[in-house]
């Protein structure tokens, strides 16, 4: 049953590894509206060490909407490629040891289906 879950890892770690390179790999930052604004300290745009805007927030109070761009910087491109090479990781161990599971096989499972199916319910622009 592992042989099986290893192309769904390979698949998914090609996936992510192909969007983290696509896009400037440095660290994100999380800009704060400053002194003098409307909300100081809301967390305004999400952008990387080239000045790219990644993503930016509307203005909202509620403690989930504040959550978000903290969330989005922890998520760089290095963070996916450093999951990407876990996954693949994982595969090569499945596939080498096929009838003894290994510690994270699951959860690495979970996490490629995750992967494949935010991918599926992308525009097809994207």
């Amino acid at each position: 049953m592992a042989n099986t879950a290893a192309p769904q890892l390979r698949a998914a770690a090609d996936l992510l590894r192909l969007k983290a390179l696509s896009v400037p790999r440095e660290p994100w930052t999380l800009e704060l509206l400053g002194e003098g604004t409307s909300h100081p300290g809301y967390p305004q745009r999400v952008t990387n060490a080239q000045a790219i805007i990644v993503a930016e927030t509307f203005e909202g109070r509620r403690p989930e909407q504040l959550a978000i761009g903290p969330y989005l910087v922890l998520l760089h491109p290095g963070m996916g490629l450093a999951v990407a090479d876990l996954l693949d990781a994982l595969a090569a161990d499945m596939e080498e040891n096929p009838d003894m599971p290994g510690a994270g096989w699951d959860a690495a499972t979970r996490i490629a289906d995750a992967i494949l199916r935010a991918h599926e319910a992308l525009p097809t622009t994207v």
